[in-house]
């Protein structure tokens, strides 16, 4: 019987979205080969791979399908000479780089199998994870700052009507004007701009569709802010959204999403286009609540990004926190990939911190 190879860092990564090692799908040679919009992926996970390489870590990735108990998966892929390699053979880590989020009872079952044994930690903080996975549970947190919310449940022929009525007695009296006459569904643990949809009061049948396409989920319903005219940049106005990503009580980067002029979506999966923006381009509004948020965090010793957006009548809202920003880049972007790797070079240093391990 082979023995467990033991790593100092694992990444696992959502089956939707990566192959595991142990696939045998023809053409199976990278772990993102067979999604073609996701591709790119490869080389952003072999250049963290080769970082923590870098820094005297042994690093592996494998997928959630491949958790067979506490920081343990079957089959992993490894870099070796600038390559991906399959090894199908187990692997163990304490420290796990998650990208990993459960939406199904059997992922969320993966969820809690890799995480069993209190050795083996997150790369981030789990309460902070719990809180910016939900989306419900980020707005019962952060009221003060974020856009009313309701969940989207009950009988499905009344979901619609009955979410709008508890809406419309959590929305301010003096919010005339910030929102627009729709609203905006969103899929409640949901990310990249999945499953969102802007309907209106006429769309109940649309949005039974919606339900009962996605038995599996369970969404929120929010009023639409009107945002067309909130965000100046480069002399233009522009649906937008602010990203400001954070290590502890630090601002190491800030972007903004634009959407494209069909869409209301600023996510990049949807079309939006990404810019990086210095802090003395980001509204001081946004900058201010973005510490208040911060100094709300139990213990916000992580990586993790802020979300926000202006509206057209001048004010700030907290969309939802993220702790794990995606380390993709445009291969056509060189300041893309610049920032994207600058992330990665301070995950890999943190790893290596708490591993002990100098750079070699």
């Amino acid at each position: 019987m082979k023995k467990t190879a033991l790593l100092d860092v694992l990444v696992v990564y959502s089956s939707d979205i990566a192959t595991s090692a142990s696939s045998k799908k023809i053409g199976n040679t990278t772990p993102f080969a067979q999604d073609k919009n996701r591709a790119d992926y490869a080389f952003s996970y072999a250049y963290f791979l080769d970082t923590c390489d870098s820094y005297g870590l042994s690093a592996g990735l494998a997928t959630s399908n491949d958790i067979v108990g506490a920081g343990t998966c079957r089959s992993y892929w490894r870099r070796q000479n600038k390559r991906w390699i399959k090894v199908e053979g187990s692997v163990f880590s304490k420290n796990i780089f998650d990208k990993f989020s459960p939406k199904t009872p059997r992922q969320r079952k993966q969820r809690a199998e890799l995480f069993s044994s209190k050795e083996v930690k997150p790369f981030n903080d789990e309460e902070l994870y719990n809180t910016f996975f939900d989306k419900y549970l980020t707005y019962k947190k952060f009221k003060a700052f974020t856009i009313p919310t309701v969940k989207v449940e009950g009988d499905v022929k009344e979901s619609l009507n009955s979410a709008i009525e508890k809406l419309r007695k959590i929305i301010p009296i003096d919010a005339s004007g910030e929102y627009e006459c729709q609203y905006v569904m969103k899929d409640r643990f949901g990310a990249g701009g999945n499953n969102v949809y802007k309907v209106s009061e006429m769309d109940a049948v649309m949005v039974d569709q919606i339900l009962e396409d996605h038995p599996s989920s369970t969404f929120i319903l929010q009023p639409m802010v009107a945002f067309d005219e909130g965000y100046e940049y480069q002399g233009s106005m522009a649906r937008a959204d602010i990203r400001l990503i954070f290590w502890g009580s630090k601002i190491v980067q800030s972007y903004i999403r634009i959407a494209p002029p069909s869409d209301f979506r600023c996510n990049n999966h949807a079309g939006g286009l990404l810019f990086y923006t210095k802090l003395s381009d980001i509204p001081r509004q946004v900058l201010q609540m973005a510490k208040k948020i911060e100094h709300l965090l139990v213990n916000n010793d992580s990586m993790y990004s802020l979300d926000f957006l202006m509206s057209n009548g001048g004010h700030a809202y907290f969309l939802e926190g993220n702790t794990g920003p995606g380390l993709n880049w445009d291969s056509e972007s060189e300041i893309d990939r610049t920032s994207s790797q600058a992330l990665i070079q301070i995950i890999a240093g943190k790893f290596a911190d708490r591993v002990g391990a100098k750079s070699v």
